[in-house]
Formats: C-alpha cells, sequence, structure tokens
C-alpha cells in the first residue's frame, strides 16, 4: 500500500503547514510532503523564506513537481541566482518523469538555447510529448516549428492543424496564427473571411499583433467590410500597447484623416514614438518631416541623423532620401 496522505484543499495555511510537518516526522523519505509543505508557505507568503529551501530539498530528493517548480526558479532567476544550466536539467527530469509544464518549458530552453546549444530536433520531441499530452502552448510552438521546417520536416498543413486545436482552447497566440495561415494560404486553403474573425477573436483576447492585422484588414475591406473608424481604434489599441507598427499607423491614420480627425501634430509625435520603438518606416517618415520642416521646423541635421537610423534598420527608401538631399546640400 502507498502512502496515505490528506488533501490540503481550502485548508488554512498555518494549518496546512502543520499538516505537511507532522506527514514529514511520519514519511521523512516522502519527499512529496515537503513539496507540498513549501506550497503552503507560498499561500502563507508568497515570498516565504523557508519556500526555496524546501522547495530545493524536494527537487533534490528526486520528486518531479518539486523539480519543475525549482527550476522555473532557477530559469527566471527572480527569487534566486539564475542558472539556465541547472534549470534545464531539472526540466529533463520533471519532463522524464511526466510532469507536462515541464515538457513545454524543456522544449522552449531547447527551442532557444538556454542552459545548452540550441537542439530543434530535441525540442521538437519535447514539445510533441507536452502537445499530446494537451497543453496548448505546445501545439503552438510545434505548429510553429513544423511551419517553418525548423528540427523536422516542414509540413504547413499539420502545422495549421495545431495552430487551429490550440486556438480553439482560447490560446491567443494560436488563433493569431490560425488566422495568419488562413490569410496567406499556407498549410490550408486561403480565406480572409475566417481570417479576419480568428484575428478578431486574438484581438478581443488582448494579443497586440493581431490588433495590427485587424486594423490593416479593417482599412483595406480585406475579410470584411471596410471601416476608417474601427480599423483607426484597433491601430490605437495596438500603439497604446506598445507596438511599433501600431504607433506608426495610427500616425498615418491621424496625418491623413483616416478615421479620426486630422491632425499632423499629433502624428508627428505617435510617428516619433514608433521610430523611437525601432520601426525603420517611422524614423524614414521622422527624416523626411526633418527635412521638409512643414509640421517641425526644418533641421537638416535631424533629418540626416533619422535617415541614418533608418538605414541602419534596414530601409532602403531612407538610403535614397538621404542622398538625394545629401546631393542638394
Amino acid at each position: 500500500m502507498g502512502i496515505v496522505g490528506r488533501s490540503y484543499f481550502w485548508i488554512p495555511a498555518k494549518d496546512a503547514i502543520a499538516a505537511c510537518r507532522d506527514a514529514m516526522a511520519e514519511y521523512p523519505d516522502e519527499p512529496r510532503f515537503e513539496y507540498q509543505l513549501a506550497r503552503a508557505f507560498v499561500a502563507l507568503e508568497d515570498h516565504h523564506p523557508d519556500v526555496l529551501r524546501h522547495l530545493r530539498n524536494a527537487a533534490e530528493a528526486g520528486y518531479p513537481a518539486a523539480q519543475y517548480r525549482y527550476a522555473v526558479e532557477l530559469r527566471t532567476g527572480d527569487i534566486v541566482p539564475k542558472n539556465a544550466a541547472e534549470a534545464l536539467e531539472l526540466h529533463r527530469r520533471a519532463a522524464s518523469a511526466g510532469i507536462v509544464d515541464a515538457m513545454y518549458a524543456l522544449g522552449q530552453m531547447l527551442e532557444a538555447g538556454e542552459g545548452h546549444e540550441a537542439d530543434l530536433v530535441a525540442a521538437v520531441a519535447w514539445y510533441r510529448e507536452a502537445a499530446d499530452a494537451g497543453k496548448p502552448d505546445a501545439m503552438n510552438n510545434l505548429g510553429k516549428l513544423l511551419f517553418e521546417g525548423r528540427g523536422t520536416e516542414k509540413d504547413q498543413a499539420a502545422a495549421v492543424a495545431l495552430f487551429r486545436k490550440a486556438a480553439d482552447t482560447g490560446l491567443p497566440i494560436a488563433m493569431y496564427n490560425y488566422a495568419y495561415s488562413l490569410q496567406k494560404g499556407e498549410g490550408i486553403t486561403q480565406d480572409d473571411v475566417e481570417a479576419a474573425k480568428w484575428y478578431l477573436k486574438s484581438a478581443e483576447a488582448l494579443y497586440v499583433p493581431a490588433m495590427v492585422k485587424l486594423g490593416v484588414m479593417l482599412r483595406e475591406g480585406a475579410g470584411l467590410a471596410k471601416d476608417d473608424i474601427a480599423a483607426t481604434r484597433w491601430m490605437l489599441r495596438a500603439a497604446e500597447a506598445g507596438n511599433s507598427y501600431g504607433m506608426f499607423n495610427y500616425a498615418i491614420a491621424l496625418k491623413n484623416g483616416y478615421g479620426v480627425e486630422q491632425n499632423e501634430t499629433a502624428a508627428v509625435e505617435w510617428m516619433r514614438k514608433a521610430a523611437d520603438a525601432g520601426d525603420a518606416e517611422a524614423m524614414t517618415f521622422m527624416g523626411i518631416v526633418y527635412r521638409d520642416g512643414k509640421t517641425v521646423p526644418a533641421d537638416r541635421e535631424q533629418a540626416r541623423m533619422w535617415f541614418r537610423r533608418a538605414i541602419d534598420a534596414g530601409s532602403d527608401d531612407a538610403t535614397v532620401a538621404l542622398q538625394d538631399m545629401d546631393g542638394t546640400d
């Protein structure tokens, strides 16, 4: 007969701590109770000083759930010194013992090369294990690698099926990826109407890149009726969330009066924010603004500075603009 425990669900934290200590005294070789003690301390106080000690002890004693939780702390480095290599090994142990979240985390680390050189083949294998166990994030990440043919043979149809399966669970990034596949017609029949529906679901779930895509489709009338006002509202939401492309598009709307009252001064302010956030088109725009001196006082050096930044960010238009400006000076 195995170890008999008691449920701590809804037990006050102090009572749970006492119960766990009693269980540890009765079963000193059972690490599960020390892990439960760590959880009870978390319920009492999120950063209780005894949490990590008990969590580490249970992990070192081989309890898979504790290995996973301690690996999370080692990976983030928020409350213990960061140690990606140790985190990777603990995730590997927990994953091998069947902890689904550890399978997913291990796939992430192997894909990104955290704690070890990247191993996309192994990442695919662990994402697949977690996806088969029902982890939506793993379905999405496995789909991404299948879609791009990284670490596995390229199979966009299988990727899109995974995106859809994860999207059906409510995962916003998977909704976005499924919409993108529909919009591009990659791995599935092209369908702007369905793409717009899924972009909307993702945007309503607060996935910022989907807000931008939906805004573009509304502005162009692709997959749904053209609506400049709705398009601009979505661009503003994306801009306020810090998305540089959303900032750029909202600035364009302000400049031209698309779905909003025309305001060139505000357009320049948002364009500057987009440029500062790294958008190359916005940097080029700022160069033109300072070159022409229509909305702000002309400043050739500021114009050159913005054109050079845009060139460094990969803008061919800025290269031409700077050459033309230098040729006239």
